[in-house]
């Protein structure tokens, strides 16, 4: 599965699609038609913790893993402030693999190392 900024770094180099026909050829499968449902998924679901917040303090999003590795070796007492929702790219995994009844692993093709650990 592509992640959607993938296209948006090589635009410049090629065309979109066919780095998505190079992809499929190898196995790939473009989830790119669950993205905009699985971040609206995600938005909908952060949006309702922060709502429902009594402490009135800030969370700190779980989109980007080098963030959330940051915040777990080096402020320990933030962890809890991270919002326990899963990331758009998840969520869009989630939903592709119920429409197709799927059971295939994914792996992810990004541009960040750090999404990695997705």
């Amino acid at each position: 599965m592509p992640d959607p900024t993938f296209y948006i770094q090589i635009g410049a180099y090629s065309r979109v699609p066919l780095m998505r026909e190079a992809l499929e050829l190898h196995g790939y499968h473009d989830l790119s038609k669950y993205a905009a449902t699985a971040f609206d998924v995600a938005a909908f679901a952060a949006a309702g913790i922060i709502r429902d917040n009594k402490e009135k303090r800030p969370y700190i999003s779980s989109y980007c893993p080098a963030i959330i590795r940051l915040i777990q070796i080096n402020f320990p007492e933030l962890v809890g402030r991270i919002l326990p929702v899963e990331s758009p790219l998840e969520a869009a995994v989630h939903m592709w693999k119920k429409d197709t009844g799927s059971r295939d692993k994914v792996t992810l093709v990004s541009p960040c190392p750090a999404k990695t650990a997705l």
